[in-house]
């Protein structure tokens, strides 16, 4: 198999899960919202591209907030705060601020 077909079925693959992904989530009442759809991307193409890379992170206010998202329920969850942080399900912090945009620029 070429490297351009294989790349073609992953991101077939992946468009199909940010679908199904998208419609659970305006299913789930109360649910957090997602990283991913704070993020326009300039070009509709390249929201793929975004997806694998933040795929289900829940974004919260605070710390707190975001540690009973991300470790409360069966589910474990990434959470990133507004202000940068973020949490894994392996219980250890990240500040994110410095590698990656706060969350405020992106949708603005």
């Amino acid at each position: 198999m070429n490297l351009r077909r294989y790349i073609q079925e992953k991101q077939h693959h992946l468009e199909h899960k940010m679908a199904e992904s998208a419609r659970n989530a305006s299913k789930e009442a109360g649910a957090p919202p997602r990283l991913i759809d704070l993020i326009k991307p300039a070009e509709p193409r390249l929201a793929v591209a975004f997806y694998y890379g933040v795929r289900e992170t829940a974004v919260a206010d605070d710390l707190d907030t975001a540690s009973k998202i991300a470790y409360e329920g069966r589910q474990r969850r990434r959470v990133v705060t507004l202000a940068g942080r973020g949490l894994h399900s392996f219980r250890f912090q990240l500040n994110l601020s410095s590698s990656v945009h706060r969350i405020t620029h992106l949708t603005s």
